[in-house]
C-alpha cells in the first residue's frame, strides 16, 4: 500500500473564505484519505488474526498465541500439585515437599508423554530392587524418535 498523504492543516478563516467548489474538493481528498485509512485497518486486522496455519507467515510469527498455550499447559501441569496441597495440607517438611515434588513431576511427564505412571513406577522399583547393575528407566524422550 502506497503512503498516505495528509494535506496540511487549513485554517479556519481560510475555509470560510473559501468557494464551494475548493469545498467540495476538500471533502473528496478528505473521504479518500478516510477510506484509505479503513482498508489499512482493515488489512491489519486481518494480519492479527492470522497465523502460520491460516496465511503464509512463518510459523516463527506465532510466538504470542504459543506462549498463550504454553502458559495454559503449565497451569493446567500445576492443578495436581495444587489439589494435592489443598486435600492434604501441604508437607511437613522441605524432605516430604522435595519428594512429593518429584513424584507429581514424574506423574505429569508420564502423562504429558502418554505413558502409563504404574509401569514406569513399576519398573523404577524394580530396578531399584534388583541386585545387579541395570540402568533406571528414564524420562527424557529419545532423541531417535
Amino acid at each position: 500500500m502506497k503512503p498516505i498523504e495528509i494535506p496540511p492543516p487549513i485554517e479556519r478563516e481560510q475555509l470560510t473564505r473559501a468557494t464551494s467548489e475548493v469545498l467540495v474538493d476538500l471533502v473528496l481528498r478528505q473521504r479518500g484519505i478516510i477510506e484509505q485509512l479503513v482498508a489499512e485497518i482493515e488489512r491489519l486486522k486481518n494480519n492479527a488474526s492470522s497465523d502460520s496455519q491460516s496465511s503464509s507467515k512463518p510459523p516463527s510469527s506465532d510466538i504470542h498465541k504459543r506462549s498463550e498455550r504454553q502458559a495454559a499447559e503449565a497451569e493446567r501441569s500445576l492443578r495436581l500439585a495444587v489439589t494435592k496441597r489443598k486435600v492434604c495440607g501441604g508437607s511437613r517438611s522441605m524432605a516430604g515437599f522435595a519428594q512429593t515434588a518429584r513424584l507429581l513431576s514424574v506423574i505429569q511427564t508420564c502423562r504429558a508423554q502418554g505413558r502409563s505412571v504404574i509401569t514406569f513406577l513399576k519398573q523404577a522399583l524394580m530396578v531399584a530392587a534388583a541386585q545387579e547393575k541395570v540402568s533406571m528407566p528414564s524420562l527424557i524422550p529419545d532423541s531417535a524418535t
